[in-house]
């Protein structure tokens, strides 16, 4: 599968059956390259695209994704996503459009692999926005 503007590195780190919904791309950055948020049919995946080849790829199944905050202001925006056990990807500047279809749909795919109904905040203010939704802990055993 060939789409349209996503970088090489990500196209190699995708599953056969994979299917890419959003890219959306950090808008405003004095950094020398770009970075992702990618949101696929399996997973949320950031990548960083760095100098002489380099980059950071970081991926959440899910069923591993524990919450995910987007919140809006005057000049700037920040999107955070929890891992379950505690690692953050943070992300700022970008465009809020993309960002509040991107959210739905994972808030549709955490709802499609929870077992309970996650739960949804949305504050809406005079100079800005803020989404949050979290997938309720569950517990697994074997």
């Amino acid at each position: 599968m060939k789409e349209e503007g996503v970088p090489p590195e990500v196209e190699n780190n995708l599953y056969s059956n994979e299917y890419i919904r959003y890219i959306i791309r950090k808008k405003y950055s004095l950094e020398v390259r770009p970075k992702f948020l990618i949101v696929t049919d399996k997973r949320v995946i950031f990548f960083d695209k760095k100098i002489f080849g380099r980059y950071h790829f970081e991926d959440i199944p899910y069923e591993k994704l524990a919450y995910v905050c987007f919140k809006t202001g005057l000049i700037a925006s920040e999107f955070l996503l929890h891992r379950e056990g505690g690692s953050i990807i943070k992300l700022g500047w970008l465009d809020k459009n993309e960002v509040i279809e991107a959210i739905e749909t994972i808030r549709d795919y955490l709802n499609d692999v929870a077992k309970e109904r996650v739960s949804i905040v949305r504050k809406k203010g005079l100079l800005g926005e803020k989404w949050e939704i979290s997938k309720p802990e569950e517990l697994i055993t074997r």
